[in-house]
């Protein structure tokens, strides 16, 4: 049974539909074989970190299209690096690894909300 295509599979293909690409053109740009871009698309490889940069700008991405990039990267992946500089960061960073499974969406919105509040100043 052949795995479905990622979030992020599914952006670089249409990426490729809109720039009229083969898979093997976007595996030389990524300067990766045409099997591996195959295996991240589809969840069997994980996605490397500079591919975002990468991508972006060989692709030359304007700003709304990095942004669903990146949001397609963060849903694609299972797991999740985050560098922790502080006490308060690390407290809050484990608050949320145990209840991540018990928050509903209306919570979840509230606290991305209150979390991107200083970006809209």
């Amino acid at each position: 049974m052949q795995k479905r295509r990622t979030e992020f599979g599914k952006f670089v293909a249409q990426l490729r539909i809109e720039q009229d690409l083969l898979l093997m053109e976007m595996a030389n740009g990524l300067e990766v074989t045409p099997a591996y871009l195959s295996n991240v698309e589809h969840g069997r490889r994980k996605i490397p970190p500079e591919w975002f940069d990468k991508i972006r700008v060989v692709y030359n991405l304007d700003l709304p299209s990095a942004a669903n990039l990146k949001r397609a990267i963060l849903r694609s992946n299972k797991d999740v690096q985050l560098e922790v500089k502080t006490e308060a960061q690390a407290t809050l960073l484990a608050a949320y690894e145990m209840k991540k499974d018990s928050l509903d969406e209306s919570t979840a919105k509230r606290v991305a909300e209150i979390l991107c509040k200083g970006d809209r100043k």
